[in-house]
């Protein structure tokens, strides 16, 4: 058997997240079942982690293990096959060990919200009519607070499956556009829904809904931040997946 790495991105809008679920469509059973399809084999594919339902994925990186050589052209029949909001990139030949998941080193989100309504594609950033009445610069420092600590309980959901809510954050940090807003966090792993609820902090904080120090009480207390407040999945894209050993890896298609 050999090991391939996939490099594709998707717009999760219709989906319930990556991972296969029993009530709805998944990113996941679209790409196992495409590729099933063409090489007329079944196959089970490793994602690099799981986002949540609606979220979207710039950079998205899968594995696969297949028997031999892969078909010509590849990459384009399957990108036929596949519906509009999937598109694979490339694919590659890696180590036998080589794993999507726990090989990856670090991993950025982007949250874009939109100062105005956009008719053509309203899933693909959340619009907040009340950005008037945010102040930046506090958001601002919301967002650099977080890299003080390295436990982030404060913004995990409460039904969540961790089994530690230790991370490390890189960076963390809003920029300000005419037309839109774009949080934008890095770190070696994340904790489920850890980005949209800090997105909701710095909008409570940005308009004076939630004081500062409450939330660097949440941290020492090891506890939900009070207000916790879980942005919509339209805004949220992986953005990228950063491997050690990438320059070892054999593009085959």
């Amino acid at each position: 058997m050999l090991r391939y790495f996939i490099d594709l991105s998707y717009n999760g809008h219709a989906y319930v997240g990556w991972q296969r679920q029993p009530n709805g469509v998944s990113i996941q059973e679209v790409l196992e079942d495409t590729i099933a399809l063409m090489l007329q084999e079944p196959v089970q594919i490793t994602g690099c982690g799981r986002t949540d339902s609606g979220v979207h994925a710039r950079h998205y990186i899968a594995h696969l293990d297949l028997q031999g050589d892969l078909p010509d052209r590849m990459i384009q029949r399957l990108n036929r096959m596949l519906p509009h909001d999937i598109v694979l990139h490339q694919i590659y030949q890696v180590a036998e060990d080589a794993h999507a998941r726990f090989d990856a080193t670090r991993r950025s989100y982007r949250y874009y919200l939109s100062l105005g309504k956009d008719p053509f594609s309203p899933h693909m950033a959340w619009h907040y009519p009340h950005t008037h009445l945010v102040d930046t610069i506090h958001m601002q420092e919301a967002a650099a607070l977080l890299l003080n600590y390295h436990d982030y309980a404060p913004f995990v959901k409460s039904n969540h499956d961790a089994e530690t809510t230790l991370c490390d954050l890189y960076s963390s940090n809003w920029t300000f556009e005419d037309e839109q807003w774009i949080y934008h966090v890095e770190a070696n792993r994340f904790l489920r829904g850890m980005v949209r609820l800090i997105v909701g902090m710095c909008l409570e904080v940005g308009q004076g809904k939630l004081p500062m120090e409450e939330v660097i009480a949440s941290f020492n207390e090891k506890r939900q931040v009070s207000r916790a407040w879980s942005v919509p999945p339209d805004g949220l894209y992986l953005d990228r997946i950063d491997y050690p050993h990438r320059t070892s890896w054999k593009v085959i298609h």
